[in-house]
């Protein structure tokens, strides 16, 4: 199906996108917004910086904004500088994309659009979706992982739209099933560069390879060789979900024979993952309540009883996530868990434990490893938050090169792949495990400060049940091409997420088994790492 049909540049916020793009041409530094783009809504979330080279588009609960090109096109090349949201959330979106307008005067004229969709996450990964419309016909998703943080900069963002192809460049690749954190708010988007080049529709042959339209040219038919391995390297290590795949087809990222409309990012399907879709209760079953349509789960404990769940499936990698907020007032004695485990003897594990405290007083986090049995690694960090004020995400990556263990964004552990020092390393396929039980006689001061039944019963809030992990019933786990997070990227700490773990271990951990002589007078041989 061809495209001819006048598309409009439009840029809204309201659920949140990210991306990079290569850069094709230089943009016009001296074009202002007003040259050539007009608020749509949400003019009281609007601000023009920058003598109107640079705006900033703010949402919260009230409302998100958008603005829109004055003139409609028929080809060209589109590009903009974005710099996503900070304050990360799931639910929030920033999109730029190219679509029509029709009214009941135009016969014929069905919808057409060129999507970038920006997923909001408290990554990594970011997410990154793409669609296609032509004539009312979409349904052309591709989701990619970005490889960069895309609230930490500008970058780049460029459909190129010709009648012969469709590219979307990019060089780096939202939501994990949550609403908006509106704690956070306000989320605040920039965007540079308002220059367009474009053919305004109606005007003249749009299709036209003339100078003036040099994105109808010969060499922009098709991808030149270094664009091609550009592209098969993407595809290759961080393209999740592709439509073609869905449907036996080939997997093409750039879409041939649309005359008139450009490629788009295609909203996250795997966004809504509700509680029942990856996890099942395991114990305390009248002590879990399902919320908000099974995309929130309440588990609750008292004398009588706390409670449980689990994945339903096993994983041999992944980058597990959860977002979690903690029981609140006095919770001394109370454990919530959330961990990996493999069954029979000589397990492995990965945990988070929390170690509920006194009001008022920090709560410590305690993360442990086991490999083929073998655990005694504990470490403990105080929180620097209040955990039961709202939900925060808490991660563990585990792929072939290491184990880390994040909150939020920030790494807190590192566990180094030391098979060839002697050192076990997790191997076994291990299931997501979640748990709220009583713990006092070993969790608040030593077993000294008790749990304290008159502020039961004892609630924790779960969000975020999708899964990013490799089945064990694969046997390709530690593939770089179909799992992100084996690439290199999440081969080791980057400079930043270094920084990061070095300023929690200095200023919020209180307990490191590598340091504590008493139990081990010769450290063991994983803690002479560095992350």
């Amino acid at each position: 199906m061809m495209i001819n049909s006048l598309l409009i540049i439009t840029v809204l916020v309201s659920i949140l996108f990210l991306i990079k793009i290569v850069d094709e041409c230089e943009a016009n530094n001296n074009t202002t917004f007003d040259n050539n783009y007009v608020i749509t809504y949400g003019n009281d979330h609007f601000i023009q910086l920058n003598q109107g080279q640079e705006v900033q588009l703010t949402m919260d609960n009230t409302s998100g904004t958008g603005f829109v090109s004055k003139k409609g096109y028929g080809s060209g090349y589109f590009e903009m500088r974005i710099k996503t949201p900070q304050s990360q959330s799931p639910s929030i979106v920033t999109t730029f994309y190219l679509g029509n307008k029709c009214d009941e005067s135009m016969s014929n004229c069905g919808h057409s659009e060129l999507d970038f969709e920006f997923l909001s996450t408290e990554g990594p990964p970011y997410n990154l979706q793409t669609n296609v419309y032509s004539n009312d016909y979409g349904g052309r998703e591709q989701q990619i992982h970005l490889w960069f943080d895309p609230s930490q900069d500008f970058h780049s963002y460029a459909i190129l739209w010709n009648t012969h192809q469709i590219v979307i460049w990019e060089g780096t690749w939202a939501s994990n099933g949550t609403g908006a954190d509106w704690a956070k708010a306000p989320f605040q988007a920039h965007y540079q560069e308002f220059e367009i080049n474009g053919c305004e529709y109606g005007t003249t042959d749009c299709s036209a390879a003339n100078a003036t339209f040099w994105w109808n040219k010969k060499q922009k038919w098709a991808l030149n060789p270094r664009q091609q391995r550009s592209y098969d390297n993407v595809k290759a290590k961080y393209l999740y979900y592709d439509y073609c795949q869905e449907k036996g087809m080939l997997v093409l990222f750039v879409l041939l024979g649309l005359s008139s409309k450009g490629l788009l990012l295609v909203k996250s399907q795997k966004s809504d993952s509700n509680f029942d879709e990856n996890y099942k209760i395991t114990w305390g079953f009248d002590h879990v309540l399902s919320l908000n349509q099974g995309t929130q789960i309440q588990l609750s404990m008292d004398k009588s009883s706390g409670a449980g769940f689990a994945s339903k499936q096993s994983y041999s990698s992944g980058f597990i996530n959860l977002r979690i907020k903690l029981p609140d007032r006095d919770s001394a004695g109370v454990v919530t868990a959330f961990y990996l485990s493999s069954d029979g003897d000589k397990h492995d594990e990965l945990d988070f434990e929390f170690l509920g405290n006194r009001e008022g007083k920090a709560v410590t986090l305690q993360t442990n490893v086991f490999a083929n049995g073998q655990g005694n690694r504990e470490q403990r960090t105080l929180l620097w938050f209040d955990p039961s004020n709202d939900f925060h995400t808490y991660s563990i990556l585990w792929n072939p090169y290491q184990i880390v263990f994040f909150v939020d964004d920030t790494p807190i552990r590192v566990f180094k792949n030391n098979t060839k020092k002697g050192v076990n390393y997790p191997t076994k396929p291990m299931k997501i495990q979640v748990s709220l039980w009583n713990g006092e006689d070993w969790a608040t001061d030593g077993g000294k400060t008790k749990t304290n039944w008159a502020y039961a019963p004892f609630k924790a809030h779960f969000q975020g049940f999708h899964v990013d992990g490799c089945s064990s019933v694969n046997s390709d786990c530690n593939s770089e091409n179909k799992y992100f997070w084996n690439t290199k990227k999440y081969q080791s700490l980057d400079s930043n997420q270094i920084r990061a773990y070095e300023k929690v271990r200095k200023n919020y951990m209180n307990y490191d088994y590598c340091s504590d002589r008493s139990r081990y007078p010769t450290p063991p041989p994983e803690c002479l790492d560095k992350p």
